[in-house]
């Protein structure tokens, strides 16, 4: 494993590779830290490795507790909620707009339209799973309508609705006018996104 030490933006802590593995035992699988611990986490120039190093010794002696996500999503200044978006089916080059909404230190919440999609897609949501802050099934709502009554009560303000992938564009469209959102993609649009034909 590396021994450099990189920053996890979640709290502030450096750790070397083998710290964050540790530290997520149990709460996310190796390749999820791994990948987060390489796109997500800043690298610690040499002359920060030792107070970094003690602030994750210190951490990890119980004297720093890791951050509750429900009680730190109000925002410090007024008691506001933080602003958060809704990333419906993060897949594939869906990645990056995660790393991007992470370095933005944008609360992401992932939704999925459905378990019914490739393997390789299922794999790669697993390998995702560290970015996000809350994750939802669309399968398990009563439709569109439900979903989003569960979304108002997270503490939030929703201010995007992202496709992450093909399969998730429609439910995006459809989360994002139902959330009233400032800037949304008009329903009667929604066939001409996804078909080129309807597009001319």
């Amino acid at each position: 494993m590396s021994a450099e030490t990189r920053v996890d933006p979640e709290d502030g802590v450096a750790y070397t590779l083998d710290e964050l593995l540790a530290y997520y035992k149990g709460k996310y699988n190796k390749g999820a830290v791994k990948t987060y611990w390489e796109d997500t986490c800043k690298l610690v120039k040499a002359n920060g490795q030792a107070k970094a190093k003690a602030k994750a010794e210190g951490k990890a002696n119980g004297k720093s507790e890791p951050k509750d996500r429900a009680k730190t999503a109000k925002a410090k200044d007024n008691g506001r909620p933080r602003r958060a978006a809704v990333v419906v089916d993060p897949y594939s080059s869906g990645k990056y707009l995660l790393i991007e909404l992470k370095k933005r230190k944008v609360p992401i919440i992932c939704v999925r339209s459905s378990l019914k999609l490739s393997q390789q897609f299922l794999r790669s949501h697993e390998a995702n799973s560290l970015f996000f802050s809350e994750m939802l099934e669309f399968e398990e709502y009563d439709g569109v309508p439900a979903l989003v009554g569960k979304l108002k009560t997270l503490p939030y303000e929703i201010v995007a609705v992202f496709g992450g992938s093909e399969p998730g564009v429609e439910l995006a469209d459809h989360i994002g006018n139902a959330l009233n959102l400032a800037t949304v993609n008009p329903l009667e649009l929604l066939e001409a996104r996804k078909d080129k034909a309807e597009m001319q």
